[in-house]
């Protein structure tokens, strides 16, 4: 089986991967000392065995605080032209970057921090000098990213049921019922709308940003200019870590979506559409872990999206045949 079936070539320069380096970057990738604590890794909120979510409604970090946010699976992240729900990182450096002095996550006073942290451990300071040879300096921020970008580059996922039924044309590797959902689901259900299926390969979402599908909650709308005027101070400079710390911890700062990013009105309360490949296997859904199973989120796109014009009404049966195609996205576990 190709386990990359129905997925687009890596569209990143230098596609190819260097294994020393993403060998390295898997250990950084689940090293829990470089936290404050020295109990949370970046595998702490992205468990291989959860597709690379936490299976938890929002994520625990530095000293079991709670974030405000439901954690992506970071497969097939690579294929992303941004990252995070607000969508504020332009690629997989800027956001394997973030966590590391983020209040709620890895809690390190500064980047330099980090760095010592790796220095001090020989094994890795041989690795890195044998995977960034030609300087003194082989451990700086910049290599420690490149390696984790390396690592989480090998994060791909296809060869799903579904990919084998319409890309690899096998007419059986669907169940009957996960056929029928997906003709709802290109046909009267309207899910391709945002999460688009195409001839050769697809990573159901658009990767735009929609108005969640409860809306934006009253709290934040009876308090929009007092948390816009906190964001645009926040933003003010270079330096982006008062954003990252009331992203995390304040969940009425949080719901304002991609405002965060373009400070544009408009965007209030819009986040990315996610993929729904291995969606069933990511549980709880939404930005904020809201919603516990995949039945339930269905119910609630078809009510959300459906218009008076348009109504999106489904048989009790057609939901079972829907939830049966979106299980077969499931691509094979990939082994940590």
């Amino acid at each position: 089986m190709d386990a990359l079936l129905g997925l687009p070539p890596m569209a990143v320069a230098g596609s190819s991967v260097d294994n020393s380096k993403a060998a390295l970057g898997k250990r950084l990738f689940f090293d829990k000392r470089l936290s404050a604590d020295g109990e949370v890794s970046c595998g702490t909120c992205h468990l291989p065995e959860h597709s690379f979510t936490d299976a938890m409604p929002r994520s625990k970090g530095h000293r079991g605080s709670i974030g405000t946010r439901n954690a992506p699976s970071l497969l097939n992240a690579v294929h992303l032209q941004t990252l995070f729900w607000d969508g504020r990182a332009a690629d997989l450096a800027s956001q394997a970057r973030a966590p590391f002095t983020n209040p709620v996550e890895h809690a390190l006073a500064d980047e330099s921090q980090l760095v010592r942290i790796v220095r001090a451990d020989d094994r890795y300071a041989a690795e890195f000098a044998r995977s960034y040879p030609g300087s003194t300096a082989n451990v700086r921020m910049e290599t420690i990213i490149d390696a984790l970008v390396t690592y989480e580059r090998t994060l791909r996922a296809g060869g799903s049921p579904f990919d084998r039924y319409f890309y690899g044309k096998q007419t059986k590797a669907m169940s009957d019922a996960a056929v029928r959902g997906f003709e709802l689901f290109r046909g009267r259900a309207n899910c391709t709308g945002c999460h688009p299926i195409a001839a050769r390969s697809s990573l159901l979402t658009n990767q735009e940003f929609n108005v969640a599908a409860r809306g934006i909650p009253r709290a934040v709308n009876d308090n929009l200019p007092a948390l816009a005027q906190k964001v645009v101070a926040a933003t003010r400079g270079d330096d982006r870590r008062e954003l990252e710390r009331l992203i995390a911890t304040d969940s009425e700062v949080a719901a304002l979506g991609r405002f965060l990013v373009t400070l544009d009105p408009a965007d209030i309360g819009k986040f990315k559409t996610p993929s729904l490949r291995n969606v069933a296997l990511t549980a709880p859904y939404m930005h904020d872990g809201s919603v516990a199973t995949l039945e339930e989120a269905i119910e609630l796109e078809l009510y959300s999206r459906g218009t008076i014009t348009y109504p999106i009404v489904l048989t009790t049966t057609e939901k079972k045949d829907l939830l049966e195609f979106l299980r077969a996205l499931s691509s094979a576990p990939i082994s940590p």
